[in-house]
């Protein structure tokens, strides 16, 4: 056995039995709500087929081979996330406003070109990309209050312990 055999077969065998977040979180942050740019949100995320957009590289790398030149792309949003949370009725809100840059990206492109025509025989261009691409938004504030005489926080967490879920 190598050394590298030796750490790893313990390291696995670890992580078995090692839990950071339950099935919930999981699932919560699984989920990804992708922002993109102007013009790929405009028509729904339908430039993820027709490419061209920097909105779909992530859905369509292949629409990079339609660029024949350099590009640049900002794209800016406005947040508006309302929470309403209530309570053993007592009924709280939070309205929020922020800006937001969803979709910062840069296309580097090159022509090959033959005594101004596109080769045949040969790769017509590359194309490279970068880009920082907002995927989810935690920008949300919950809270919730009220008077509870009935039960309490750790009655919950004793009725998930021993298995009961509502």
């Amino acid at each position: 056995m190598s050394k590298k055999s030796i750490i790893l077969i313990p390291l696995v065998l670890i992580s078995g039995i090692l839990f950071g977040q339950n099935e919930q979180d999981a699932l919560r942050y699984s989920r990804t709500r992708p922002f993109s740019t102007g013009m790929s949100a405009g028509v729904a995320g339908a430039m993820g087929s027709i490419g061209a957009d920097m909105g779909s590289v992530a859905i369509n790398p292949a629409g990079l081979g339609f660029y024949r030149k350099h590009e640049f792309n900002v794209s800016l949003g406005i947040l508006n996330p309302k929470t309403t949370s209530d309570y053993l009725k007592s009924v709280l809100t939070d309205n929020r406003y922020g800006f937001t840059i969803p979709n910062l990206s840069y296309v580097y492109t090159t022509m090959n070109f033959d005594r101004g025509k596109e080769p045949d025989n040969e790769i017509v261009s590359y194309s490279f990309s970068f880009q920082l691409h907002r995927n989810m938004n935690f920008y949300n504030k919950t809270f919730y209050q009220g008077k509870n005489m009935q039960s309490s926080f750790l009655d919950m967490v004793w009725e998930r312990s021993q298995g009961y879920f509502e």
